[in-house]
């Protein structure tokens, strides 16, 4: 990365400036405040864990950085957000040489709304695809040389010595000679995306077996050992931390597992708590989620990138077979799994996807640059950069928005001692926030239906029928147990005709009527 390296370095100072320009200024909602919380207390999150993600975000918010907690977590997003777009400038840059090239496609990935908008909360993606994209750096260094601009369509295939071969394969050798380190490195940076986020097994899936493929049975079963030591290694994370009773365990407070236990570590860790949201549509509805990624994908690209990255397909195709090959391989991984997920943040998800596609778009701009007048090229070029910066910043931006705070803030002022509050999960984190972190109405009890529910249809062991009866007599235990008045954030939470609730503000409504009997 040497060559690269000056480059990458202004480009990730230049990401990391507009990220920390739109950083969410304290705790946010959906897994974030979750996550946030996770760190502090160094407590168990949801499936799959995220161990890595947990030790190294607490690890930074050590650091004298000062502020708000969630904000030096949010931080955190943004430093990995921007270094995920520098491994990208240095990918492109190898590949195609181009240095305007390598910064444009980068940035447009860099800024794309769904890639922005996770950069600047406490989310496990940025991570993610900073693993992603420095195993990716390290394939692609293995490459004989880069593809130009002006690779002829068959140059893959001839006698010169600059151009990839579909038959080589990075770390060649029978013992990959001398890159074997490569791989091994890879093997490293796959353990540790495996410890941070379960979808890593996506790309590996893919990639391992390319880089493989020629190998000893010996640097096999050293690369695959590599991998499963370094995760698990990272994995026991959760049982020591859950051994340790931290005050945030969503496991230990809704679900009857024991992850010091080896069957429910593993049922944490494959991610079975939501095991009936995957793979979970026909195949027509399957298909449709299909399409509606494809509207996500020109979204994020502004519509152009989405056609650009096409021309970049049948570019690498006619030039680089192997490599598209491997790049669509992993890009139709993240997609079909994904697009088959059922739930309602799923398209927040495919980060992946959009490294890859930001590959494309570069070898894309390599054809448009050929076709093009410089002056042209490069205009064009900026304008779309710019356009991606301008449109996005309102839109996913989060600088001085404090609504998430200031809502809890608000909700937990308006309750009377002892009080308990059922609320969905979305609102219920960010009030554990305010009372764990902050030290705010810790008389309070919040009660998360949305985990509630979850933790029933375990027990259940997928018996759908008898779902919603566990759910409610858990709900009527809690509201006839409660110490004080109990409280929802929303109506349809309860039965109208078994709980009556009076509105006592936006957002908040009191149960007046209890169910009979003792606790």
């Amino acid at each position: 990365m040497s060559r690269s390296l000056p480059g990458a370095l202004g480009v990730f100072a230049l990401a990391l400036a507009i990220y920390g320009l739109t950083l969410a200024p304290g705790v946010f909602s959906w897994d974030s405040a979750e996550l946030t919380l996770g760190i502090y207390t160094q407590g168990i999150v949801h499936a799959t864990g995220y161990p890595l993600y947990l030790i190294l975000g607490r690890l930074f918010t050590l650091l004298p950085l000062g502020g708000d907690f969630a904000a030096r977590a949010n931080l955190f997003s943004a430093v990995c957000g921007a270094l995920t777009v520098a491994l990208l400038y240095a990918i492109h840059l190898r590949l195609f040489g181009r240095p305007l090239i390598a910064l444009a496609a980068a940035l447009l990935f860099g800024f794309a709304r769904d890639n922005w908008a996770q950069a600047v909360v406490a989310e496990v993606y940025a991570l993610h695809t900073a693993l992603v994209a420095g195993a990716l750096l390290v394939v692609v260094k293995s490459l004989p040389l880069r593809l130009t601009a002006f690779a002829s369509p068959n140059s893959e295939r001839g006698n010169n010595t600059n151009t990839f071969r579909d038959n080589q394969t990075p770390f060649s050798s029978p013992e990959f000679g001398g890159g074997r380190e490569g791989v091994y490195r890879i093997a490293l940076l796959f353990g540790l995306a495996l410890a941070n986020h379960m979808a890593a097994l996506l790309v590996a899936a893919v990639v391992l077996p390319y880089l493989l493929r020629r190998a000893s049975w010996r640097a096999r079963i050293i690369t695959l050992a590599l991998i499963g030591v370094t995760s698990a290694l990272l994995y026991l994370y959760l049982p020591l931390r859950f051994a340790a009773a931290p005050e945030f365990n969503l496991i230990g407070h809704y679900f009857d597992r024991d992850l010091t236990q080896p069957g429910d570590l593993l049922w944490m860790v494959s991610g079975r708590m939501f095991g009936r949201e995957m793979l979970a549509y026909p195949l027509l509805g399957w298909l449709g989620e299909i399409l509606k990624f494809g509207g996500e994908l020109w979204l994020n690209f502004l519509g152009v990138g989405l056609l650009l990255g096409m021309v970049g397909v049948l570019h690498l195709w006619q030039t680089r077979r192997t490599l598209c090959r491997l790049l669509g391989a992993v890009f139709a991984a993240q997609v079909l799994f994904f697009t088959s997920y059922d739930v309602f943040d799923k398209w927040t998800m495919f980060h992946t996807a959009y490294l890859v596609w930001a590959i494309f778009v570069a070898a894309g701009c390599a054809r448009l640059l050929a076709a093009l007048p410089r002056i042209a090229g490069v205009a064009f070029l900026a304008l779309l950069v710019i356009a991606q910066i301008v449109g996005n910043w309102n839109t996913v931006g989060r600088a001085g928005d404090t609504f998430v705070a200031d809502r809890s803030a608000a909700l937990l002022a308006a309750l009377p001692r002892q009080a308990t509050l059922i609320a969905p999960w979305t609102t219920a984190r960010p009030l554990e926030y305010a009372q764990i972190v902050d030290g705010a109405r810790r008389d309070v009890q919040v009660v998360d239906v949305t985990l509630l529910a979850l933790g029933e249809r375990d027990r259940l062991d997928g018996d759908s029928a008898g779902l919603s009866q566990a759910v409610d007599a858990r709900l009527e235990s809690l509201i006839r147990c409660a110490p004080g008045p109990v409280f929802v954030v929303d109506p349809a939470i309860l039965a109208a005709d078994t709980y009556p609730v009076e509105y006592i503000q936006t957002g908040l409504y009191r149960v007046t009527g209890r169910p009979a009997g003792g606790c």
